[in-house]
């Protein structure tokens, strides 16, 4: 559960992370890379010892977002400025708003819940018009 929260990081990490890689910074990559490293393996190692399993995952979770955020200010000082459109990052925060909800649903399976939620998400982001039309475009139409 703990590490689940950082999924979020991982996703927008890899956009950072792919975005240095077509910008050539390989450098930045490694960097971030071997700091993020670092700080996992003193996380774990203090934290794990502190409260086990649970220490260890909420070391592993933090690192990731400090991966990110890592790979965030090296993007930001190549020079780029990624535009954010805040309508659909509301739109986004809505549907899983919505979604984690469902988690919430007592006496549910866990996998349950956790295909409810993935279904809601779905369904929020499509009508709330949060999914960008150039992927829409690419689903096959059926005819």
């Amino acid at each position: 559960e703990i590490q689940g929260l950082s999924m979020v990081a991982t996703f927008v990490g890899s956009v950072w992370a792919y975005t240095l890689l077509s910008l050539h910074r390989h450098r930045e990559i490694l960097v971030v890379s071997l700091a993020a490293f670092a700080l996992t393996v003193a996380l774990t190692a203090t934290l794990a010892s502190a409260d086990g399993a649970r220490g260890a995952a909420i070391a592993t979770a933090v690192s990731e977002y400090a991966f990110v955020l890592m790979l965030g200010v090296a993007v930001y000082a190549t020079g780029l400025r990624p535009a954010i459109n805040l309508q659909a990052l509301s739109r986004s925060l809505v549907a899983v708003a919505l979604a984690a909800a469902t988690l919430a649903i007592p006496g549910v399976p866990d996998i349950l819940r956790i295909f409810a939620a993935l279904g809601v998400y779905a369904v929020a982001l499509l009508v709330l018009r949060a999914v960008p039309r150039e992927i829409l475009d690419q689903i096959p139409r059926l005819s």
